[in-house]
């Protein structure tokens, strides 16, 4: 084989046919190199996510009471619905 991907490609295909052969697992060794900019960028992105999705989830909650109103309290005696008839029919 003349190119190195096209002999990189022949290995593992090689090395996939072994492994179904011999029920064995093939781990492949990758340069960390390759993923230092996920590894180093994750810090910063996570911690905007972090904070972009606790705003989101504080402007949801605000909404929601805006629209609903305050949740947390207890309804007055009055306001309480009747449970429907366990029989289906309505009064």
């Amino acid at each position: 084989l003349e190119s190195p991907t096209a002999l990189q490609l022949r290995l593992f295909q090689t090395m996939g046919e072994i492994a179904v052969n011999q029920n064995s697992t093939i781990i492949l060794p990758i340069p960390l190199d390759l993923f230092r900019p996920f590894l180093e960028g994750q810090d910063s992105s996570g911690q905007r996510s972090r904070t972009a999705r606790l705003e989101e989830e504080e402007e949801a909650r605000r909404l929601y009471e805006d629209a609903v109103g305050d949740v947390s309290s207890v309804p007055p005696d009055g306001d309480v619905p009747e449970e429907a008839p366990s029989d289906g029919q309505t009064p």
